[in-house]
């Protein structure tokens, strides 16, 4: 049985200036279904890899205009590569290391569920597909997405979630990550924060 723990402190890096940073380290949730559970932190994807498809669905809760909220998916040791946020403006972006797309602006204080799909390339750029819906449902998998950044790319491997929220009432909880989209029910939630 693997234990959960979950850490707040202040950032200190400039573009997180002020924000609470919540990092929730959690087990891989394919390794039970893999029958692999040698690793506390084995990775729910590895980037490197060609042709892995991993998909995340998350809660939000647009902050007020000059706030800032992020979650990211990253490394066992904390570095990030895949990063979805909301902008002080109330745009959402999509970040694939080191390429940044910025979509539509949303209304502070809308409440939504983000569908998130990533797939690896060797090769050429990941993919980062994201897909917005009403709350508290997981969207449908669309034909054509709300945003997508196939710029980044980053061999990595994928294991822990990290928040960036400013406020405590708003920005990105209750995530769930999985190796398919139908998976994505019964995925256990990594974050509550309240």
């Amino acid at each position: 049985s693997h234990r959960r723990c979950m850490h707040e402190k202040t950032t200190r890096h400039p573009e997180h200036h002020g924000q609470k940073r919540f990092s929730l380290e959690t087990p891989n949730l394919m390794s039970k279904l893999l029958k692999n559970n040698t690793a506390a932190h084995t990775a729910w994807i590895d980037l490197g890899d060609e042709g892995k498809t991993l998909y995340a669905a998350v809660d939000l809760v647009v902050p007020e205009l000059g706030q800032q909220a992020s979650f990211s998916l990253a490394t066992a040791s904390g570095a990030e590569r895949v990063i979805v946020g909301i902008d002080e403006q109330g745009r959402l972006r999509a970040e694939l290391y080191k390429a940044t797309v910025t979509g539509p602006k949303l209304k502070s204080g809308g409440k939504h569920s983000l569908l998130i799909r990533i797939h690896s390339h060797r090769e050429k750029p990941d993919e980062l597909y994201l897909q917005l819906g009403s709350s508290e449902q997981i969207p449908a998998e669309p034909n054509g997405w709300m945003l997508s950044n196939i710029k980044g790319r980053s061999a990595a491997d994928l294991s822990r979630v990290l928040f960036h929220n400013d406020t405590r009432d708003t920005g990105f909880k209750n995530v769930r990550v999985a190796p398919t989209y139908d998976a994505l029910a019964e995925a256990k939630v990594l974050s509550n924060l309240k």
